[in-house]
C-alpha cells in the first residue's frame, strides 16, 4: 500500500509522520487490497481546542473509502479516524467478499457438475466395453 501524508498549512514533525504511517499501515492487516492510501493533516484554528483533523482517504478495489476526525492533538485524531476507517472497511470486506464467494461458490458447483457428467460418460463408456 502507498501511504502518501500531507500536511496542510504547517510543517509535520518526522516523528508524527512515522506515527500516523505506523498506524495507517495496520489497515493492511483488515483488507489486504488497499491500493493507496492519502492521509491529510489539519489545523483548523490554532487557538481553539480540539483543533486537529485528520482525514484518510482509501482507495480500494471499485471503492473510495474516507473518514474524518478531530481532536486535540493529531496522534488522537489519528487513533480515532484509524478505528473508523477499520469499521468501514471490514464492512467493505465483507461485502466484498460476499460477492467473490457467490461467484466461487457457483464456478465450484458447475465444475462439480461437470466431473458428474465426465464420470456418467465414463461409466456409459465402461459399460459399451464390457457389454462386446
Amino acid at each position: 500500500m502507498n501511504i502518501k501524508i500531507n500536511s496542510v498549512k504547517f510543517k509535520a514533525d518526522p516523528k508524527l509522520e512515522n506515527f500516523v504511517n505506523n498506524k495507517v499501515s495496520k489497515l493492511e492487516r483488515t483488507f489486504d487490497n488497499i491500493t493507496s492510501c492519502e492521509v491529510s493533516l489539519k489545523v483548523d484554528k490554532p487557538e481553539s481546542d480540539n483543533n486537529k483533523i485528520v482525514e484518510i482517504q482509501l482507495v480500494l478495489p471499485g471503492q473510495t473509502l474516507f473518514n474524518s476526525k478531530q481532536a486535540d492533538t493529531f496522534e488522537d485524531a489519528t487513533l480515532q479516524v484509524v478505528d473508523a476507517t477499520k469499521m468501514q472497511l471490514s464492512k467493505y470486506k465483507e461485502r466484498f467478499n460476499k460477492k467473490n464467494g457467490e461467484l466461487k461458490t457457483d464456478l465450484y458447483e458447475m465444475s462439480k457438475e461437470k466431473i458428474e457428467d465426465e464420470e456418467f460418460d465414463n461409466s456409459e463408456e465402461f459399460d459399451e466395453e464390457n457389454e462386446q
